[in-house]
């Protein structure tokens, strides 16, 4: 029987791992006709998480509608700052305020640490997408 719902996953940047995940499947499964239905699910990301998925899922053939989805994050608690020195600008005028030998190679450096994640995040998504269908095929299997 087909069902649509609600994935969350929290994710650790390296080795693809996943922390947490939370599914609208065990709790509020839809299946059949429905009419509009909202469905909420919550989760709370474990240290460690770089980046969270969102998957909206129908398992089997069928239509499903997912609209308005939102995610909302609580406020971070206050930090308490010391107090600090104010300094006299002047004691600073003849220095400059940025390093003046910039060069291509941080640059370089900077962009290729970029590619990396960007294809690090492509194979933890791949496995992710992996893993989704393994337990679309589980419960298919039920």
């Amino acid at each position: 029987m087909s069902q649509a719902g609600l994935w969350i996953q929290c994710f650790a940047k390296w080795r693809a791992r996943v922390l947490a995940v939370a599914s609208t499947f065990d709790k509020h499964p839809l299946s059949g006709s429905n009419g509009w239905t909202k469905v909420t699910i919550s989760l709370t990301p474990p240290e460690g998480t770089d980046f969270v998925v969102v998957r909206c899922v129908i398992t089997g053939q069928g239509k499903a509608w997912f609209d308005s989805l939102s995610l909302a994050a609580d406020a971070p608690k206050p930090v308490e700052l010391d107090a600090i020195e104010v300094l006299d600008p002047e004691a600073f005028s003849d220095k400059p305020i940025a390093p003046q030998n910039t060069t291509a190679t941080s640059e370089t450096d900077d962009i290729l640490t970029v590619s990396k994640q960007m294809q690090d995040t492509i194979r933890q998504l791949e496995n992710s997408n992996q893993e989704l269908l393994n337990r679309i095929t589980e419960i298919q299997t039920d």
